[in-house]
């Protein structure tokens, strides 16, 4: 089947014979409806109309129509005894092919739809993205022309023309060297470049997802590939400042950053979209800055859909894209097959970006991300929020020829699960909680129920509610627009109680299930299986945890198959010692491997070691000695706190 293909006609021209018109959000032939008739021998409901051919097989017959009629016409048919239904005559062509020599390697932006989506806008000059990363070859014989420039500044002369703090800065800024230049010795970001907005149609090399944008080349790291906040915040305001809609960042780091953070607020609240790669070590654990609530965190996908390997993913990681053998340019001029990582999807979604706000510039940052996110098409749900992004869906609902809607709401965890029962405090004590997944943003009505209380709602946005919650042990229900999503059964405690968001397994294993099965030690269990090596490894996360008072324990119910004398180990890891990976996990616990369900309980001394500033902490569970075929079974998990 031939794929959609949506154009606007430009104003003030007539429609020729041939030429396709736009009606109701849909190209169709400005003169011709498929009517289908109840009795394709009886003809006589169009006799209005001229009958250019029928199909007797289906039923329909073509019809055309007096040019400038064809809504009124289809609707007159419509209401016709006689006319089962009457459609317009749909336009479509072969998706946009560029002359790009590289093209036919470019799997990934068939992948994303890229080449449908230039069926309907190739972008604008006018959007610049900034990548912010290893520096960029702006002589790139496939970038040189969608390399932006700074009309302010005279390129030389030792001076800073333009008076934004910054001398020489034509074509972006080296911010760890201190100098005009943006040279990529490393070549990740000219890659990242390339990914975004190559030049099309030059009939060499490769095209960018958005081939009329601007690419600022804004280097941060050293010649070696580390990035430091100094440089890093610079640069996000400096995009800001001149003018960038989008930054792409395809660095990552396990350690939450304050000013990182604060900058990146900073430019989100001002109209700069920051899109940032996942992280590539094949775990839950949020990395940063991906993990932040205001950028668009971008996982890795495979030829066929699934996830990459090596890609982060979870609750946290809001989108994906293409991560692995992709095509694209390189710092020494030439081009690269290889190139991949969440860092080779990221720029992926930046395009995206770009080619929306090139076809609508008018639109914010809030509706851009929306869009992208909304016409995503769904994978597995611990994948990444919403899935993956499809470009051509994308930009036309951007456009107004699709309707935007907003993907069903979903519940993917509530934390903390119980609020603490604090006897001799005076009437209800309440704890501030958070239900996160998506589909909750106004203007939907989103109601929490624990029985038949409405609970106090303190901040509604599109993937998480905030909320007071009381103590007791009542179902927690979740309604939006009227409807029930989700009920969520607690338990009474003396302790507020912090669930398991959810477990990966690296090395080979492989984890089913999270939240929804170590909530409530109910019997319905997560499953961790062994892997090759004759490890079991599960890799789990707490989220929004404080240190509010004092006595922190961990509580875990689990039991073992195919475990005969296994040993299992229980760590936290500790954020005083280091940022993951460089610090440390520390042991809590050595049992033996059970294989009939039991629950412990294992205190944690010094709990502010191994939280870290986002409430986030880490937990690993490792069991040696198991039998081939072994699986770990997790009943509760959970973080207990005075």
């Amino acid at each position: 089947m031939l794929p959609l293909v949506f154009a606007c006609v430009a104003q003030g021209s007539a429609p020729s014979a041939h030429q396709p018109i736009q009606v109701e959000g849909m190209l169709c032939h400005p003169t011709r409806l498929m009517v289908k008739l109840r009795d394709i021998n009886d003809t006589s409901p169009v006799d209005d109309y001229r009958v250019l051919r029928t199909y007797p097989q289906i039923g329909y017959a073509v019809v055309e129509v007096p040019l400038g009629s064809l809504a009124a016409a289809r609707a007159k048919l419509q209401q016709s005894a006689g006319v089962e239904r009457a459609d317009f005559d749909r336009a479509a062509r072969v998706a946009y092919t560029p002359n790009d020599e590289l093209w036919p390697d470019m799997w990934h932006a068939r992948t994303i739809k890229a080449d449908l989506a230039w069926d309907v806008t190739f972008g604008s000059s006018n959007v610049i993205v900034g990548v912010i990363d290893t520096g960029l070859n702006t002589a790139h014989p496939d970038l040189a022309g969608n390399v932006w420039v700074n009309a302010g500044e005279v390129p030389g002369n030792g001076l800073d023309d333009d008076g934004n703090g910054f001398v020489d800065d034509v074509h972006g800024y080296d911010f760890y060297y201190d100098d005009g230049t943006p040279n990529d010795v490393n070549g990740h970001g000219t890659a990242c470049a390339g990914l975004v907005a190559a030049v099309q149609d030059n009939t060499i090399g490769v095209t960018g997802v958005a081939p009329r944008a601007k690419v600022m080349g804004l280097k941060c790291s050293t010649d070696e590939g580390y990035f430091y906040d100094s440089a890093n915040v610079a640069a996000y305001l400096y995009a800001h400042q001149m003018g960038a809609k989008i930054v792409s960042c395809s660095f990552f780091s396990d350690r939450v950053s304050q000013s990182e953070m604060d900058a990146i607020d900073y430019i989100a609240a001002n109209g700069v979209l920051p899109i940032v790669a996942a992280g590539n070590a094949a775990t839950v654990y949020p990395y940063y800055p991906g993990a932040y609530e205001n950028v668009l965190g971008v996982a890795a996908t495979t030829s066929d859909n699934t996830r990459a390997g090596f890609s982060n993913f979870g609750s946290w990681v809001d989108v994906a894209a293409p991560g692995v053998s992709l095509r694209t340019t390189t710092a020494a001029g030439g081009y690269t097959a290889g190139f991949g990582g969440t860092s080779g999807a990221t720029p992926q979604v930046a395009g995206l970006a770009a080619l929306i706000w090139g076809a609508v510039p008018n639109l914010t940052v809030h509706q851009v991300r929306s869009i992208i996110e909304d016409t995503s098409t769904a994978l597995s749900w611990d994948f990444s929020n919403y899935g993956l992004v499809n470009c051509d869906q994308a930009v036309r609902v951007a456009l107004g020829m699709a309707e935007h809607q907003s993907k069903n709401p979903v519940v993917r965890y509530m934390t903390p699960y119980v609020a603490a029962n604090r006897a001799g405090m005076g009437g209800r004590a309440e704890t501030p909680a958070r239900i996160y997944g998506r589909g909750f943003e106004a203007p939907r009505n989103v109601r929490i129920q624990m029985g038949t209380r409405n609970l106090t709602i303190l901040r509604q946005t599109r993937n998480y509610v905030d909320f007071m919650l009381p103590n007791g042990s009542d179902l927690i229900n979740v309604h939006v627009d009227k409807v029930l999503i989700k009920s969520l059964p607690r338990f009474a405690s003396s302790l507020t109680a912090y669930t398991m968001i959810e477990a990966a397994s690296q090395g080979g294993g492989w984890v089913t299930g999270g939240f929804a099965e170590t909530a409530r030690a109910d019997g319905i269990n997560m499953t961790c299986t062994r892997r090759s090596d004759g490890l079991i490894r599960m890799d789990g996360t707490f989220r929004k945890v404080t240190t509010i008072g004092a006595g922190m324990r961990l509580q875990i119910r689990r039991h073992y198959s195919g475990v005969t004398s296994g040993t299992e180990k229980i760590y936290l890891y500790d954020w005083s010692s280091a940022s993951l990976p460089y610090g440390s996990f520390r042991l809590l616990s050595t049992l033996p491997a059970i294989s009939s369900p039991g629950t412990n309980l294992i205190d944690v001394p010094e709990p502010w070691r191994y939280i870290d500033e986002d409430g986030t902490m880490y937990l690993r569970v490792e069991t040696v000695d198991t039998l081939e075929g072994a699986v770990f079974y997790v009943d509760q998990a959970m973080i207990l706190q005075r």
